[in-house]
């Protein structure tokens, strides 16, 4: 699953977010093990504060605004 934008990160009306939390945090199966780039260290805290922050977009990518 590519997580290079934020409308693929995020999803329709959040969907893939609620996935990416239930996979990363709950269920702990991302990354596998095998992943080619796991997490840096500290990756999952970073996430999980961008998700409890409401998962916002400041990608200038997808034309958030930048911080």
């Amino acid at each position: 699953m590519p997580l290079i934008t934020y409308q693929q990160v995020y999803g329709k009306n959040g969907d893939e977010i609620r996935q990416i939390r239930n996979q990363v945090f709950y269920q702990c199966l991302m990354p596998p093990s095998n992943a080619l780039q796991p997490l840096a260290d500290g990756g999952r805290e970073i996430l999980w504060d961008w998700i409890a922050c409401g998962a916002p977009n400041n990608s200038p990518v997808d034309g958030g605004a930048r911080d």
